[in-house]
């Protein structure tokens, strides 16, 4: 009897304390102390940081009880956001990684462009003229704007020849010498250089083989005021010709 006493007096105890401890918890994650009062942003390059902290609006918001995914939705109204991540760092301080869209090139719509992602994806109208730092893409129609829909929807062909040689910009020595990536025929894309030699791929296939064979001619010092174009063949080999 004496032992059940004793047991049952420490059972009491544990609960007694745990009841304590779990108050404390409690009032302790609901105090102004866990408030978040600092927003670090990492990874953004066209995102403002105080942008994306007022659109999580998680500012004087309780660190543990705050709304993760009504936060990220806010976020993406930005266009350019692709991804978001949050992290905690007590007792005041949320950390949020940006995954910003890749833009690979802009296209002309009404008086403006629209500059758009390495899938093809619309991204955000850009009322300045191109600096020469990304692609202009021809040969495609764009009659309305929506953020994240694909310029090209129905013909496949062209679509894939638009991402395939969007990828040019994965290649800083092409990216610096194209300004021009023209797909009105997806079988016979044309690059146009800043230097006014024009670059005839063909169709989408084996772009960074082909390429690889465009290169040394464009970079050729004897055909630095030339105008005319580089012809690639299926076979890989690329010889230059001027026009008539």
């Amino acid at each position: 009897l004496e032992k059940k006493i004793v047991r049952r007096w420490y059972f009491l105890k544990l609960c007694l304390f745990t009841v304590i401890i779990g108050a404390a918890v409690t009032f302790g994650m609901k105090s102004n102390y866990f408030n978040i009062n600092k927003i670090q942003v990492e990874n953004n390059t066209y995102v403002g940081t105080e942008e994306v902290a007022s659109l999580s609006e998680l500012k004087g918001k309780n660190i543990f009880f705050m709304n993760k995914s009504q936060a990220i939705d806010k976020i993406f109204n930005n266009p350019y956001v692709e991804s978001v991540t949050f992290k905690r760092k007590l007792p005041s301080t949320v950390v949020i990684n940006i995954k910003e869209k890749d833009i690979k090139g802009l296209i002309k719509y009404q008086n403006s462009y629209i500059n758009i992602d390495r899938e093809g994806r619309m991204v955000q109208i850009i009322n300045k003229f191109p600096d020469g730092k990304l692609p202009v893409i021809e040969g495609v129609l764009v009659d309305h704007y929506k953020p994240n829909e694909k310029i090209i929807q129905i013909d496949e062909k062209k679509e894939k020849a638009l991402k395939y040689s969007l990828s040019i910009t994965d290649y800083k020595e092409f990216k610096e010498k194209i300004s021009v990536i023209d797909i009105s025929d997806p079988y016979n894309i044309v690059l146009k250089s800043k230097n006014g030699i024009d670059i005839k791929l063909g169709d989408w296939n084996d772009i960074e083989y082909k390429l690889s064979f465009v290169l040394p001619i464009l970079d050729t010092p004897e055909l630095k005021n030339s105008k005319g174009y580089i012809e690639v063949y299926s076979d890989g080999t690329a010889i230059f010709k001027k026009y008539r």
